[in-house]
């Protein structure tokens, strides 16, 4: 009898650490989709037919990752070029998608609506007004 106890407490064991990988195996790779960073390059292939607004992400004086200018008022359907002039890869969480963004490297949106554009990791946010 005490060796069936004792089964069942290292097989229970041995489940809840299967479980527990589990769980931190989707968390640390299933939350970021791949679907959504795919997004980032048919954004970066949009052709621009205008003069695009150009917004840069760069590190001020305080060593804050930030948007200059961090508001911008375009009418709709103006493109919207974001350049990353940090030494680093940025994140950007825009319209519920996660983007990287090389250093030195840009991508053009062409919001229809408001938005805010964030840096993951940073107080840097872009808002975009469009009217």
């Amino acid at each position: 009898m005490t060796t069936n106890c004792i089964q069942r407490t290292a097989r229970m064991c041995v489940l809840s650490t299967f479980l527990a990988l589990m769980a931190f195996s989707f968390l640390a790779f299933g939350s970021a989709s791949a679907h959504a960073l795919n997004r980032s390059s048919q954004v970066a292939q949009t052709a621009t037919t205008s003069t695009a607004t150009v917004s840069r992400i760069v590190t001020n004086k305080l060593g804050n990752t930030v948007f200059r200018p961090n508001a911008i008022t375009v009418a709709s359907g103006t493109p919207v070029k974001i350049v990353n002039k940090t030494a680093f890869d940025r994140f950007l969480v825009m319209n519920g998608g996660l983007f990287r963004l090389a250093a030195g490297a840009s991508i053009t949106i062409t919001p229809t609506q408001s938005q805010q554009v964030s840096i993951c990791g940073a107080a840097g946010k872009l808002t975009i007004t469009v009217v």
